[in-house]
Protein backbone atom coordinates (compact mmCIF):
# COMPACT_ATOMS: atom_id res chain seq x y z
CA UNK A 1 0.00 0.00 0.00
CA UNK A 2 1.53 3.08 -0.73
CA UNK A 3 1.42 6.67 0.94
CA UNK A 4 -1.10 8.60 -1.35
CA UNK A 5 -3.24 5.49 -0.66
CA UNK A 6 -2.86 5.55 2.91
CA UNK A 7 -3.60 9.13 2.88
CA UNK A 8 -6.90 8.48 0.64
CA UNK A 9 -7.94 6.04 3.24
CA UNK A 10 -7.56 8.41 6.12
CA UNK A 11 -9.45 11.16 4.32
CA UNK A 12 -12.22 8.78 3.49
CA UNK A 13 -12.37 7.78 6.68
CA UNK A 14 -12.60 10.94 8.10
CA UNK A 15 -15.19 12.96 6.15
CA UNK A 16 -17.08 9.48 6.51
CA UNK A 17 -16.74 10.46 10.34
CA UNK A 18 -17.51 14.09 10.09
CA UNK A 19 -20.39 13.32 8.15
CA UNK A 20 -21.40 10.87 11.09
CA UNK A 21 -21.11 13.45 13.22
CA UNK A 22 -23.27 15.70 11.54
CA UNK A 23 -26.37 13.50 10.68
CA UNK A 24 -26.31 12.21 14.68
CA UNK A 25 -26.03 15.90 15.53
CA UNK A 26 -29.86 17.02 13.34
CA UNK A 27 -30.72 13.59 14.88
CA UNK A 28 -30.27 15.04 18.13
CA UNK A 29 -31.57 18.46 16.97
CA UNK A 30 -34.47 16.67 15.67
CA UNK A 31 -35.42 14.91 18.48
CA UNK A 32 -34.87 17.86 20.89
CA UNK A 33 -37.05 20.22 18.09
CA UNK A 34 -40.11 17.67 18.45
CA UNK A 35 -39.91 17.11 21.97
CA UNK A 36 -43.04 19.31 23.75
CA UNK A 37 -41.24 19.38 27.66
CA UNK A 38 -40.95 22.58 29.69
CA UNK A 39 -38.31 23.19 32.29
CA UNK A 40 -39.37 25.14 34.68
CA UNK A 41 -38.79 26.49 38.49
CA UNK A 42 -41.88 26.95 40.75
CA UNK A 43 -41.93 30.53 41.83
CA UNK A 44 -45.56 31.50 42.42
CA UNK A 45 -48.88 29.89 43.48
CA UNK A 46 -50.73 30.24 40.41
CA UNK A 47 -52.83 32.90 40.79
CA UNK A 48 -55.74 35.59 39.53
CA UNK A 49 -54.52 39.01 39.82
CA UNK A 50 -57.46 41.73 39.60
CA UNK A 51 -58.90 39.79 36.90
CA UNK A 52 -56.28 41.34 34.68
CA UNK A 53 -53.45 38.60 35.02
CA UNK A 54 -53.15 35.00 35.31
CA UNK A 55 -49.72 34.21 37.14
CA UNK A 56 -48.31 31.15 36.61
CA UNK A 57 -46.22 28.97 39.11
CA UNK A 58 -43.15 30.05 36.99
CA UNK A 59 -44.16 33.71 37.78
CA UNK A 60 -44.99 34.28 33.86
CA UNK A 61 -48.27 36.37 33.79
CA UNK A 62 -50.87 35.80 31.31
CA UNK A 63 -53.12 38.51 29.99
CA UNK A 64 -56.76 37.66 31.11
CA UNK A 65 -59.72 37.85 29.32
CA UNK A 66 -63.49 37.98 31.14
CA UNK A 67 -64.66 37.90 34.64
CA UNK A 68 -66.22 34.62 36.41
CA UNK A 69 -69.65 34.72 38.22
CA UNK A 70 -68.85 33.24 41.64
CA UNK A 71 -72.81 32.80 41.94
CA UNK A 72 -72.52 31.19 38.33
CA UNK A 73 -73.26 27.65 37.53
CA UNK A 74 -70.63 27.07 34.41
CA UNK A 75 -67.70 28.31 33.57
CA UNK A 76 -66.28 28.72 29.25
CA UNK A 77 -63.15 28.75 29.00
CA UNK A 78 -62.00 29.55 25.59
CA UNK A 79 -58.32 28.95 24.06
CA UNK A 80 -57.89 30.99 21.04
CA UNK A 81 -55.78 30.00 17.87
CA UNK A 82 -52.14 30.81 16.34
CA UNK A 83 -51.87 34.48 15.76
CA UNK A 84 -54.75 35.68 17.32
CA UNK A 85 -55.57 36.56 21.25
CA UNK A 86 -58.51 36.24 23.40
CA UNK A 87 -60.08 39.51 21.90
CA UNK A 88 -61.45 36.43 19.60
CA UNK A 89 -64.26 35.56 21.77
CA UNK A 90 -65.23 38.99 22.32
CA UNK A 91 -68.68 37.66 20.60
CA UNK A 92 -68.83 34.57 23.02
CA UNK A 93 -69.04 36.68 25.97
CA UNK A 94 -71.06 39.35 24.32
CA UNK A 95 -73.83 36.53 24.37
CA UNK A 96 -73.68 34.92 27.37
CA UNK A 97 -73.96 38.38 29.32
CA UNK A 98 -77.32 38.66 27.58
CA UNK A 99 -78.57 35.21 27.34
CA UNK A 100 -77.45 33.32 30.20
CA UNK A 101 -75.19 35.59 33.05
CA UNK A 102 -74.64 32.65 35.05
CA UNK A 103 -72.32 30.75 32.55
CA UNK A 104 -68.71 33.03 32.44
CA UNK A 105 -66.67 33.45 29.87
CA UNK A 106 -63.13 33.50 30.03
CA UNK A 107 -59.86 32.83 28.33
CA UNK A 108 -56.45 34.04 28.50
CA UNK A 109 -53.63 35.24 25.72
CA UNK A 110 -51.05 32.58 25.00
CA UNK A 111 -47.50 33.34 25.56
CA UNK A 112 -46.09 35.60 22.52
CA UNK A 113 -49.73 37.14 21.99
CA UNK A 114 -51.90 39.62 22.64
CA UNK A 115 -50.72 41.85 25.44
CA UNK A 116 -48.22 39.36 26.82
CA UNK A 117 -44.97 39.95 27.33
CA UNK A 118 -42.57 38.78 24.29
CA UNK A 119 -40.11 35.57 25.14
CA UNK A 120 -37.22 35.05 23.76
CA UNK A 121 -37.66 31.68 23.29
CA UNK A 122 -40.05 30.15 21.42
CA UNK A 123 -41.89 26.64 22.92
CA UNK A 124 -45.52 25.00 22.66
CA UNK A 125 -44.85 22.70 25.55
CA UNK A 126 -45.56 25.91 27.16
CA UNK A 127 -49.22 26.65 26.04
CA UNK A 128 -49.62 23.19 26.92
CA UNK A 129 -48.65 23.95 30.22
CA UNK A 130 -50.61 27.11 30.63
CA UNK A 131 -53.88 25.37 29.54
CA UNK A 132 -53.62 22.46 32.34
CA UNK A 133 -52.59 25.56 35.20
CA UNK A 134 -55.24 27.59 34.17
CA UNK A 135 -57.87 24.72 33.85
CA UNK A 136 -56.32 23.50 37.59
CA UNK A 137 -56.84 26.67 39.28
CA UNK A 138 -60.44 27.05 37.54
CA UNK A 139 -61.58 23.86 39.01
CA UNK A 140 -59.97 24.03 42.49
CA UNK A 141 -61.19 27.36 42.75
CA UNK A 142 -65.04 27.41 41.49
CA UNK A 143 -65.69 22.60 42.11
CA UNK A 144 -69.19 23.69 42.06
CA UNK A 145 -69.15 25.08 38.63
CA UNK A 146 -69.48 22.84 35.54
CA UNK A 147 -66.35 23.31 33.07
CA UNK A 148 -66.50 23.84 29.07
CA UNK A 149 -63.24 24.32 27.04
CA UNK A 150 -63.61 25.74 23.67
CA UNK A 151 -60.94 25.57 21.30
CA UNK A 152 -60.01 27.10 18.09
CA UNK A 153 -57.61 25.83 15.47
CA UNK A 154 -54.37 25.33 17.57
CA UNK A 155 -55.94 26.62 20.87
CA UNK A 156 -58.10 22.78 19.77
CA UNK A 157 -54.95 21.05 19.87
CA UNK A 158 -53.92 22.49 23.26
CA UNK A 159 -57.20 20.73 24.80
CA UNK A 160 -55.26 17.18 24.61
CA UNK A 161 -54.28 17.48 27.99
CA UNK A 162 -57.05 18.49 29.72
CA UNK A 163 -60.06 17.21 27.71
CA UNK A 164 -59.68 13.89 30.00
CA UNK A 165 -59.92 15.41 33.26
CA UNK A 166 -63.29 14.55 34.89
CA UNK A 167 -64.04 18.02 36.25
CA UNK A 168 -64.24 18.89 32.38
CA UNK A 169 -67.96 18.37 31.40
CA UNK A 170 -67.33 19.27 27.49
CA UNK A 171 -65.33 20.05 25.08
CA UNK A 172 -65.52 22.14 22.09
CA UNK A 173 -63.07 22.42 19.00
CA UNK A 174 -64.39 24.73 16.74
CA UNK A 175 -61.94 24.16 14.00
CA UNK A 176 -59.21 21.87 13.85
CA UNK A 177 -55.65 22.50 11.99
CA UNK A 178 -53.14 20.07 10.49
CA UNK A 179 -51.18 22.34 8.85
CA UNK A 180 -49.53 25.86 9.79
CA UNK A 181 -48.90 27.34 6.23
CA UNK A 182 -50.91 27.58 3.16
CA UNK A 183 -49.10 29.72 0.95
CA UNK A 184 -45.84 31.08 0.70
CA UNK A 185 -44.59 28.06 1.28
CA UNK A 186 -40.91 27.86 -0.75
CA UNK A 187 -40.16 30.92 1.84
CA UNK A 188 -41.60 28.77 4.63
CA UNK A 189 -39.84 25.63 3.68
CA UNK A 190 -36.47 27.74 3.39
CA UNK A 191 -36.58 29.15 6.63
CA UNK A 192 -37.53 25.59 8.37
CA UNK A 193 -34.28 24.06 6.80
CA UNK A 194 -32.04 27.13 7.43
CA UNK A 195 -33.45 27.25 10.72
CA UNK A 196 -33.26 23.47 11.48
CA UNK A 197 -29.16 23.85 10.93
CA UNK A 198 -28.39 26.88 12.25
CA UNK A 199 -31.18 28.44 14.48
CA UNK A 200 -34.40 26.90 16.25
CA UNK A 201 -35.48 29.86 17.53
CA UNK A 202 -35.62 31.48 14.00
CA UNK A 203 -39.04 33.28 13.46
CA UNK A 204 -41.28 32.25 10.15
CA UNK A 205 -43.66 34.75 9.27
CA UNK A 206 -47.22 32.86 8.60
CA UNK A 207 -48.57 35.37 6.04
CA UNK A 208 -51.86 34.95 6.64
CA UNK A 209 -55.00 36.70 4.56
CA UNK A 210 -57.28 37.57 7.39
CA UNK A 211 -60.17 37.16 3.99
CA UNK A 212 -58.99 33.49 3.36
CA UNK A 213 -59.78 32.46 6.94
CA UNK A 214 -63.14 34.07 7.91
CA UNK A 215 -65.60 36.76 6.46
CA UNK A 216 -67.13 38.64 9.72
CA UNK A 217 -65.10 42.09 8.58
CA UNK A 218 -64.66 42.93 12.66
CA UNK A 219 -63.59 39.50 13.58
CA UNK A 220 -61.15 40.69 10.31
CA UNK A 221 -60.09 43.58 11.33
CA UNK A 222 -58.68 42.48 14.81
CA UNK A 223 -57.09 39.02 13.68
CA UNK A 224 -55.32 41.33 11.14
CA UNK A 225 -53.93 43.52 13.88
CA UNK A 226 -53.18 40.18 16.23
CA UNK A 227 -51.00 38.91 12.92
CA UNK A 228 -49.21 42.26 12.88
CA UNK A 229 -47.48 41.49 16.70
CA UNK A 230 -47.53 37.81 16.84
CA UNK A 231 -48.26 36.48 13.21
CA UNK A 232 -45.41 34.45 13.69
CA UNK A 233 -43.87 30.88 14.67
CA UNK A 234 -40.48 29.76 15.17
CA UNK A 235 -38.56 27.02 13.16
CA UNK A 236 -38.86 24.58 16.78
CA UNK A 237 -42.74 25.71 16.86
CA UNK A 238 -43.11 24.42 13.55
CA UNK A 239 -41.70 20.74 14.73
CA UNK A 240 -43.56 20.59 17.70
CA UNK A 241 -47.02 21.42 15.88
CA UNK A 242 -46.49 17.86 14.42
CA UNK A 243 -46.03 16.70 17.97
CA UNK A 244 -48.49 18.32 19.42
CA UNK A 245 -50.97 16.85 16.35
CA UNK A 246 -49.94 13.01 16.89
CA UNK A 247 -50.72 13.51 20.85
CA UNK A 248 -53.86 15.45 20.04
CA UNK A 249 -55.82 12.43 17.98
CA UNK A 250 -54.41 9.77 20.77
CA UNK A 251 -55.96 12.23 23.42
CA UNK A 252 -59.05 12.52 21.48
CA UNK A 253 -59.76 8.82 20.80
CA UNK A 254 -59.90 8.39 24.86
CA UNK A 255 -62.37 11.36 25.04
CA UNK A 256 -64.53 11.21 22.14
CA UNK A 257 -67.70 11.20 24.08
CA UNK A 258 -67.72 14.40 25.54
CA UNK A 259 -65.81 16.47 22.67
CA UNK A 260 -67.81 17.84 19.96
CA UNK A 261 -65.66 18.78 16.84
CA UNK A 262 -67.02 21.88 14.36
CA UNK A 263 -65.30 22.23 11.21
CA UNK A 264 -65.88 24.49 8.11
CA UNK A 265 -66.00 22.70 5.04
CA UNK A 266 -63.46 25.76 3.25
CA UNK A 267 -60.91 25.65 5.56
CA UNK A 268 -57.73 26.34 4.21
CA UNK A 269 -55.65 25.07 7.51
CA UNK A 270 -57.59 21.98 6.85
CA UNK A 271 -56.52 19.08 4.78
CA UNK A 272 -59.96 17.31 4.32
CA UNK A 273 -58.72 13.87 3.23
CA UNK A 274 -56.64 13.35 5.84
CA UNK A 275 -59.34 14.94 8.82
CA UNK A 276 -61.66 12.44 7.14
CA UNK A 277 -59.50 9.25 7.85
CA UNK A 278 -59.38 10.57 11.36
CA UNK A 279 -62.51 10.98 12.38
CA UNK A 280 -63.71 8.26 10.56
CA UNK A 281 -61.64 6.63 13.28
CA UNK A 282 -64.41 7.91 15.95
CA UNK A 283 -68.05 6.23 15.96
CA UNK A 284 -68.85 8.48 18.95
CA UNK A 285 -67.57 11.71 18.24
CA UNK A 286 -70.15 14.70 17.52
CA UNK A 287 -68.40 16.21 14.43
CA UNK A 288 -69.94 18.80 12.58
CA UNK A 289 -69.24 19.80 9.13
CA UNK A 290 -70.51 23.86 8.23
CA UNK A 291 -71.04 24.98 4.59
CA UNK A 292 -69.44 27.35 2.96
CA UNK A 293 -67.58 28.60 6.61
CA UNK A 294 -64.16 29.03 6.49
CA UNK A 295 -61.43 28.59 9.66
CA UNK A 296 -63.11 30.41 11.83
CA UNK A 297 -66.48 28.96 12.49
CA UNK A 298 -66.87 31.28 16.07
CA UNK A 299 -66.63 34.13 14.05
CA UNK A 300 -68.60 33.54 10.83
CA UNK A 301 -71.72 31.57 12.43
CA UNK A 302 -74.14 32.56 14.65
CA UNK A 303 -72.98 31.96 17.83
CA UNK A 304 -76.24 30.81 19.30
CA UNK A 305 -76.00 27.72 16.79
CA UNK A 306 -72.59 26.83 17.97
CA UNK A 307 -73.61 27.23 21.91
CA UNK A 308 -77.08 26.35 22.03
CA UNK A 309 -76.21 23.12 23.89
CA UNK A 310 -74.60 24.74 26.39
Amino acid sequence: MTFIQVITIFLFAALGFLLFIIILGLVIKLFIFNSLKYRYQKNHAPELIKKKWFINIDNFKLNWFGEINPKGDKIILCIHDLGFSSRQFDNIEEYMLKKNPATSVVSFDLRGHGKNEIEKYHNLGKHLFDVKQVVTYLINKYPDQKLIILGTGLGSLLTQEVMGLVNVEKVILASLSNKIFYQSLSKANSRIFWGTIFNSQKLIPLNYEPLDLMENNVGMQNYKKSLADSGFISVREFYQFNTLQRRFWKALSKNSDKVEVIQGDSDRLVNPKKIAKKIANFSNLNFKIMKNVRHFPLNDIEVEKILKDI
